[in-house]
This record gives structure tokens, sequence and C-alpha cells, in this order.
């Protein structure tokens, strides 16, 4: 199948988010891609979409490490089919977090709970369900639509020092500000804490929630790398990033959503900086295991190609005529091209219908049902492997009989008729 061609010239150079050097050098490269979630109605349409560079670099100063070529926001958010109450398993976790957060404020009915990066107002759902007054902020036009569709009243916009002040005004400073799997995404994550810090006062909890990259790709989870998520965090990225906006880290934890993500509950300096023992603790471990450095992503890149390499041998001796890929979404694309499967795959499932009948960016796989394995012999390739059991057991109710194989994060086969 033909690609869209490769855009080099018009997408931005970025210097490091975290400390501003522009001294940076390549740790990881991948093959260019385009946006993961720009799913298409024609395959012609999804064919002729445009491919970006991806790739990963390490700050030379401070050894944050980001996407150094950005896709502006607006050209990412566009089309943007990602929504949280469709992420298996994704609901339940965010009604745990609300109550947790909730309780540790000591929040009282009525008190105000901001998310930023809202999605389709899943997590305010929670908070509002405990007697949270909610608002939240979401730049894409199909999820705030979503949000407000259900009740959840949701600004369509991007959050900045503007919009702190205008919701400030509105509803007072927040008892919880919430932040969660947005950091990532934006270019300029330092002014963005310095916006959330303007909009909270010295009682406001602040909780962040993203990517870990030392526990993700610790599991070969290079498919967490794609053009919306510009950077991968440490805790010692967060001492930067929390003393430049005046916060201090009063909790720590890593916890296993996405892969391996770091959850941090943040409230305004009083003075000096002091954060957590806990936290402090995690400084240290960084440095023990140094995972700031080239060797650790050396070792990633090993892996992978062995993966790649039994990849290979497995498509080579299949001998069913349909392979199809289990999962369709960003990560999913990562993987297709940078193991270069779109010619290989007969097609996708996923169980999401919202995406059932469109077709993939860049190879024009068609998203189908998974009733097109009820029994059925084809070959299944597990792309979303995070939710690897959810998908055999889904196999299995389906009466599928066929092989059910995955590479990552490490090579598994499952023989035909025992999914």
């Amino acid at each position: 199948m033909l690609n869209g061609d490769l855009v080099t010239n018009s997408i931005d150079r970025r210097d490091c988010p975290v400390c501003g050097s522009a001294q940076n050098e390549e740790v990881l490269g991948l093959n260019p891609t385009p946006l993961g979630d720009a799913l298409c109605s024609s395959q012609t349409e999804a064919l002729a979409l445009l491919q970006y560079p991806l790739s990963l670099a390490m700050c030379q100063l401070c050894r944050h490490v980001f996407v150094p070529k950005a896709v502006p926001p607006e050209e990412s958010y566009s089309n943007y089919f990602f929504s949280s109450s469709k992420s298996p398993g994704l609901s339940d976790v965010m009604e745990t977090m609300a109550k947790d957060l909730w309780s540790v404020s000591r929040g009282e009915a009525g008190d105000t709970v901001v998310d930023l990066g809202s999605n389709d107002g899943t997590f305010l759902s929670a908070f509002k369900a405990l007697g949270a007054t909610v608002q939240g902020v979401e730049p894409s036009d199909r999820q705030s639509l979503l949000a407000n569709s259900i009740g959840i009243p949701t600004r369509n916009e991007y959050f900045n020092e503007s919009v702190a002040d205008s919701i400030s005004s509105g509803m007072g400073s927040p008892r919880i500000i919430t932040v969660h799997n947005v950091l990532a995404n934006l270019p300029d994550p330092g002014r963005f804490l310095r916006d959330v810090r303007s909009l909270a006062s010295s009682d406001t909890l602040i909780s962040v929630v993203t990517g870990y990259h030392p526990d993700q790709f610790a599991v070969n989870m290079v498919d967490y790398v794609y053009h919306e998520h510009l950077s991968y965090f440490t805790a010692c990225d967060f001492r930067s990033l929390a003393a430049s906006a005046g916060l201090d880290v009063i909790s720590v934890r890593r916890i296993p959503l996405k892969g391996g993500s770091i959850h941090l509950l943040l409230k305004p300096s009083v003075g000096s900086e002091h954060h957590s023992s806990d936290f402090m603790q995690l400084l240290a471990w960084e440095t023990w295991r140094d995972i700031r450095s080239k060797a650790f992503f050396q070792e990633l890149q090993g892996r992978l190609r062995a993966n790649g390499a039994w990849l290979e041998e497995f498509l080579s001796g299949n001998a069913t005529e349909k392979i199809y890929g289990y999962g369709c979404s960003h990560s999913v694309t990562t993987l297709i091209y940078l193991f270069s499967l779109g010619p290989t795959l007969t097609g996708l499932v996923d169980d999401n219908q919202d995406r059932q009948g469109l077709y993939a960016p860049g190879t024009g796989l068609e998203i189908l049902s998974p009733e097109v394995l009820r029994n059925m012999n084809h070959t299944v390739l597990i792309l979303a492997w995070q939710h690897d059991w959810r998908i055999t057991n889904r196999l299995r109710s389906l009466n599928h009989n066929g092989v059910v194989a995955q590479f990552m994060p490490f090579p598994i086969v499952q023989p035909s008729g025992q999914p």
C-alpha cells in the first residue's frame, strides 16, 4: 500500500521543554508515521495522510527525553477519536482515583474540581457523583461535545493563564485540579504548570498522572511513543518543573496504568523547596538505575530488534490466508509502522464500535468488528498488548479457532483453538 508524503519542513524543531537547552542527541529512532489516531472514512483518504518523522532525543544538559520535532497540537486534536469512556478498564480506574483524591483533599459537597484535558468527561463524572461542582477544559471539539452532552460543563479550548483567570473569577480556587495523561502532550509543560499554579490556592490539591518512561521502556512499551506524546518523564524532570512552577511534591507513586505511569500530588510551595521523602527516594533510585543514559535506550533497541526478528520468522512461517491485527489506537499505529506490518495484515479488529467501519491511518486497513473472527481459524496478531488478557477472553467467547500471537512485550504464540 502507498502512503502519503513525508513532512519534514513544516513541523516545529524543539529545544528541551524542561530546561530550554538546544543541545540534544537522538536516543531512539522510529519510522515516520501519520498521526496515530487520524482514522478516516475511506481507504483513499487514509492512504493519503501525511507522515511525520518520529524519534526521541535526550537533552544533553538536564537529560530529559522528548520528541524533538513536534506536530502542532491543532493538527493532533482536530480529528481525535480517543474517548476515556471507551478505553477498556479506564472508567473503573478513574472512579477509584476520584474517590481517593476526594478523601485526601477532604472534599465536601459543592467543592470545585477542575480537570484539565478532560476528554469526554468520564473522570469528572466520578467527582460529580461524590458531590463536587465540576469544570472541564478540553481542546478536542468531539470530546468536549460529548462531555457537555452528558452534563459535564466543559470549555472547548486550550488551558492557559487567561482560562485560569476566567475559571478563578467565576468559581474561585478549586479544591482539586487534575492533570491526568495530559502533561506529556504539551509543548511547554513548565508554562502549563505555572498556569495551573495561578489557578490554585494554598489549599488546592494538584494531581498529575503521566507516563513514566523508566517503567514503560523496561517492558518494551515503545508503542507509547507517538506524535501526541511530546515528553517522556522521570521524577528528576518533575523536580525541575515543580521548582519552576512554585510547587512542592507532597506524594508520589508508580502505578501500572498505561504500561507504567507516575502519580504525583502537588501543592503550592511555601518558602523554599520541600518535597516528600518518597519523592526524594525515587530521585535516588533513578540515579542508581542510570535510567538517564544512552545505555538505557541501547538496551531497549536491542530488545526491539530481537522481537522484530521473531515476528519476521513467525510471519514467514504462517500458513493461514488471513492475518488480523487486534486493536486500533495511537500505539497500534506506532507498532504497525515500526515493524512494517501494513502489507501483511488483512485488516484490524477493535471492540470500539465508533472505530468500526473506518480506516487506519496511513495503511488504509479497514477496522472491523471482532465478529469477523467468530468460528474462524484466521491468525490473530495481538497489537493492543496491554489488553492481551481481555482480548484472549474475547476470542474465546467468539470460539475463534486460529493461532493467536503477540510479539510485545515479548513473543507469545497460543496454538490453534486455544485463545
